[in-house]
């Protein structure tokens, strides 16, 4: 019997939980599943869309309208949903959400990527982004099951929100984001114009208030200043914060600020540490590729952090947590390039994306025949 997936998430904008549905749809087995996308916004100029197609998903596009979004979409979307009649309904993001907790008499699967009012207070402000966390929480307390990302996700909601819900941990494409041997991080580096002797330290996101790129910035130049260190520091991400990081950088040339690129795994693979200092995150997929390219981490000291270290049984050496404080980033950077280039990756056979879509076939098989 082959089961019919129907995944609504409001467009295939280059994101972490976007980053992970393709994971997860990469590794479903065809022959168990018929994978469909319904989206309800117009697609961004880095969309993901053509990603999706090349898998051979079937996407229902049911509005392509300009200006905000509007209620009216979610009768699309349920429309949308009758049409295709899927076995299970699995949604993303707090729109996606609202629209599918209205429909009723089919099994629906809600993801809790964040821990709700600590990602949507930043992004849309304190009054909307509180209203919209309550909505979301009552929406997803309609799902016939709610998913987190993480341990650390699950007892947030849990106990903010009265929501009971199973974990299921994010994956990579291990076949992809992977470690090279030494010629192959020579020709990749040859390739982004990084010197093969320099220590490169890699952020990967936003650039946004919650992810604090101007305090690594800050951290960097307080270390840097007091050595004469063969070490870069790369952004990759755009938003807000690009031009005051920028200004903050003026005149170190060891600060590079790439913008949104498409070859993210290929930095990862050049780079030695993958800095972080968010102040609330549900699991990272960057984190997670930077860690199954055999990076380096130097990461704020978040629940989800230590989870992350704690479950994969990382060293310091291997995974340093700091509070965000420039004399404990200086240290960890200066431990971490004291260390060099590594030779070899860790081996995290836990963070493979075939794993997590093993669980996530599990749960709609489960589901679907309970119907």
């Amino acid at each position: 019997m082959k089961y019919r997936i129907a995944y609504v998430i409001s467009s295939f904008m280059r994101c972490g939980p976007i980053n992970m549905l393709y994971s997860l749809v990469s590794n479903l087995d065809r022959d168990l599943f018929e994978i469909h996308c319904v989206t309800f916004k117009r697609e961004p100029r880095d969309s993901r869309l053509a990603d999706f197609l090349a898998l051979g998903v079937i996407v229902h596009q049911v509005s392509c309208g300009e200006g905000n979004l509007h209620i009216d979409e979610g009768s699309k979307v349920r429309k949308a949903l009758r049409e295709i009649s899927p076995d299970i309904v699995h949604a993303h993001g707090p729109w996606a959400d609202y629209f599918v907790s209205k429909e009723t008499g089919i099994s629906t699967v809600m993801n809790i990527h964040n821990k709700l009012d600590e990602d949507y207070v930043p992004l849309y402000g304190k009054l909307v982004g509180t209203i919209t966390a309550k909505v979301d929480a009552e929406s997803i307390k309609k799902a016939t099951v709610a998913v987190s990302v993480s341990d650390s996700v699950a007892s947030v909601v849990g106990e903010r929100y009265g929501i009971a819900s199973r974990v299921i941990i994010n994956g990579v494409n291990t076949s992809v984001y992977h470690p090279l041997d030494i010629e192959g991080k020579k020709s990749v580096r040859r390739e982004l114009a990084i010197p093969e002797s320099d220590v490169v330290y890699l952020h990967v996101g936003n650039m946004i208030e919650r992810k604090r790129p101007d305090f690594i910035i800050e951290a960097f130049n307080s270390w840097q200043s007091s050595h004469n260190s063969a070490a870069q520091l790369v952004f990759l991400g755009d938003g807000p914060l690009m031009d005051v990081c920028r200004r903050q950088a003026d005149g170190n040339d060891r600060i590079r600020f790439m913008g949104k690129v498409e070859n993210v795994v290929s930095w990862c693979q050049a780079a030695d540490v993958m800095v972080s200092a968010t102040t609330s995150d549900g699991m990272s997929m960057a984190t997670l590729e930077g860690l199954a390219c055999g990076l380096r981490m130097v990461m704020s000291d978040i629940d989800v952090h230590r989870e992350i270290k704690r479950r994969h049984r990382l060293t310091d050496e291997d995974f340093s947590i700091a509070r965000l404080d420039s004399f404990e980033y200086a240290v960890c950077f200066e431990r971490v390039y004291l260390g060099g280039h590594r030779k070899n990756g860790v081996n995290l056979p836990d963070l493979s994306a075939s794993r997590m879509a093993d669980e996530y076939a599990d749960l709609y098989q489960s589901l679907a025949r309970a119907r």
